[in-house]
Formats: C-alpha cells, structure tokens, sequence
C-alpha cells in the first residue's frame, strides 16, 4: 500500500499588472502557505509518498514550472512549456521531463498526467480511468478539488467513490481551498470528507432496499459513539428475519427503534434517521399478522420471491386464527389446522400454498395454474402482488 495525493492543476488566471493570481491557504491548525497552486501546499502539509497531478493542455503548468524552478535551472523546458501552453499543445513526454524536475524539487515520486478536458461522458470517462492506473488495490488517497474547470471538482468526488470501488483505495481526505470564501486575505482549507460519508448512507440505503440486509448500517451506525450495543441489535435482528424467526427480529428491531428515536447522530446520520426509521417500521405494529403481510410487501419489492410467498402465507394464516379467536398463533399444530382448512374452501390460498411450495422445491410438480405464473417475472408479479392484497383486499 502507498499514500498519494492526487490534484487538478487549472487554468492560468492573469491579473492586470500583477501576474499569476497568489493566495494564503490558511490549514486547520493555523498554518498559513501563499501559493498560486494549493496542491504543492498541501502536499508538504500531508507528506504523501507519491503526488498525482492532473491537468488540460490549457493548466498552468508554466505557473507550476516557475515555482518548482525559481532559479531558471532548467531553462529549455520552461521555452518548450511556454510555446506548448500558448499553442495548447502541452503533449504527455514534455510533462514527464516537467516530472522529473518536480521530483527533485520536492524530494518525492511525481507523476504529471494530461487529461482531456471533460467535455462529454467519454472524456469524463477517460479521467477516471486515468485516475485508477495510478492507484492500486488498498492506496491510502487524498484529493485535492481547489484547482481546475468548475465541473472537474465533481468528477474528483465522483473518481473518489471510483477508487473506493474498483481499487478498495482508503480516501482519508478530500480537500478545497475556498478562495471565494477568503477573510483577511486569508483562504480557508476546507475538508469535503462528509460528502463520503453521505455517498455510503446513500449506498447502503440502496443496498438495503436490494437485499434487505438491516447489516449494511452496521459500519455507518458504528461510527457514532455508544452505538455497539443497538448496532449489534440490529445485525441480530437480520439474522432471525432471515430465518424466518419474526419475533425474535421484532424484539431485536424494537430495542433498536427506541435507540435511534431517542439517540443524538451525527450530522451526516441525521439526514437519514428517517429513512432508517421508515425501513423498520413494520417492527411497531401491534398484530402479528399486518407485520407477517409488511415483510411479505417488502421482500416482493426486493423480488425475493420465495420469502416474499412465506411471509404472505404465514400472515393469512395469522389472521385468520385472529379472526376465529384460536388463541396463541404461534401454536404450530393449530396453525397446521387452520391452514388445512383454508386450503380446502380458499381457492388463492391454495394457490399461495402451491406457489410457496414450487418456490422452495422447483417446477417438477407445480400445478398447470403455478406453472403459468411462473412462465415470466411479469406474470409472476402480477400474480404475487395480487395474493399479497389477501382476500378482504388489503396488503
């Protein structure tokens, strides 16, 4: 694993009679750096092994050449930058000869990198493609956003994600120099790390809503402080729903309901305590039978069939010892009994029943009805969503 920061170089912006534009970044802890290129400034701040450097053939490489060469040592290619830049046909050999320069000016492994300018999804593209062949699998990365066109910042927070997937990079930081936030003369430097933190809430909200895995939070709610506990509820929670124990689920989810109802979150977290609270809201209703049906809807939207048919089938059957006052609807012989007798005078429950079954065990001996409803996704659906309805109508 190595450490690089990786930043865009932008365009030159002139001053009338003043030169290259020079600001004072202003970090955290105080220190104040003037520089036209934030990247140098925060590379000596964050000592990563490797720096990444990005740019058009319009950046301001001459403005980049002119602080790593004040003395003019290397002459010839600050003539050829010069002419290249005004041409705007700054070409990959001339930056490698630039990168060799920079690399014993600043005592660490420099790579300058020519990139299109983002015009379209296939130039866009091609940055991010870029920006993975030159991290590999597990790099720490930080990012620097200050310099370059207005849209490339967004494809800097998107390449950041990029590598999180494809390289599983570490990205400890994404960084901005806010020049149009500048007091005093000074620029602050500020951190965009929270725009990551909301990508994953964003993500695992999505993977939630795929696989319906409550497990996905678990990181995210890790992060927040005297969270083991309700976290470990809900991992435990996952489980018993997935094997189908829904009380033990409900009482698990219930401790963790009341925990996040009541509990202070992060700023970030706090954008989605509802979204979570929606996710699990089935755990507060009061009749076994309407959460049985809930879980039933919600693994019929993840196209979790087979669960989607067991819950749907365990909740008619719930209700209906509701209806006749049997008593406990966890007795399994009474539920046995009671599921007879609807198999014998309700034509769609029987039908559930055999589609459940054809679920579980395959199409050997399905009935011609099941086979039919299987024959695609659609018409499967369409069947399920109906049973899902029940028979007073009502999902």
């Amino acid at each position: 694993m190595s450490h690089l920061l990786i930043s865009f170089l932008g365009r030159a912006s002139r001053e009338v009679g003043s030169g290259y534009h020079r600001a004072t970044y202003r970090f955290a802890d105080g220190q104040e750096v003037i520089t036209p290129f934030f990247g140098l400034a925060l590379a000596n701040q964050l000592q990563p092994k490797r720096l990444v450097l990005l740019g058009t053939a319009s950046s301001m490489w001459d403005v980049l050449f002119d602080e790593l060469d004040p003395d003019n040592a290397h002459e010839t290619i600050r003539l050829e930058l010069l002419e290249a830049i005004d041409a705007q046909r700054v070409e990959q050999p001339l930056l490698d000869r630039l990168s060799e320069v920079m690399r014993l000016q600043t005592s660490r492994d420099c790579t300058l990198l020519l990139i299109p300018f983002g015009r379209d999804s296939q130039e866009q593209t091609a940055i991010l493609r870029t920006l993975a062949e030159q991290v590999q699998q597990g790099d720490q990365v930080d990012m620097d956003l200050t310099h370059g066109f207005r849209h490339l910042p967004m494809l800097g927070l998107l390449s950041a994600l990029y590598l999180r997937t494809v390289r599983q990079a570490v990205v400890r930081g994404l960084f901005y120099g806010a020049l149009q936030m500048a007091e005093a003369g000074a620029t602050p430097v500020l951190r965009l790390d929270g725009l990551l933190e909301i990508a994953d809430w964003i993500s695992a909200v999505d993977r939630y809503d795929q696989c319906g895995d409550y497990g996905v939070f678990a990181p995210l709610l890790q992060r927040l402080e005297q969270a083991s506990e309700p976290v470990a509820d809900l991992q435990e929670a996952a489980f018993h729903e997935r094997i189908n124990d829904v009380s033990q689920a409900r009482n698990k989810l219930l401790n963790f309901y009341r925990w996040l109802k009541d509990t202070p979150l992060s700023v970030t977290a706090e954008l989605f305590r509802a979204t979570l609270q929606e996710r699990i809201h089935w755990c507060r209703a009061l009749d076994r039978a309407t959460r049985e049906a809930h879980l039933a809807r919600q693994y019929f939207r993840q196209r979790d069939y087979l669960r989607s048919t067991i819950f749907a089938f365990e909740s008619q059957v719930t209700r209906e010892m509701s209806n006749k006052r049997l008593g406990d609807p966890g007795n399994f012989s009474e539920r046995e009994k009671v599921a007879k007798e609807m198999r014998e005078k309700n034509s769609a429950f029987q039908f559930l029943n055999h589609l459940r079954n054809t679920l579980a065990h395959g199409l050997k001996e399905a009935s011609e009805q099941v086979k039919k409803a299987m024959a695609s996704e659609q018409v499967l659906r369409q069947s399920l969503d109906q049973l899902l309805k029940g028979p007073d109508g009502r999902g």
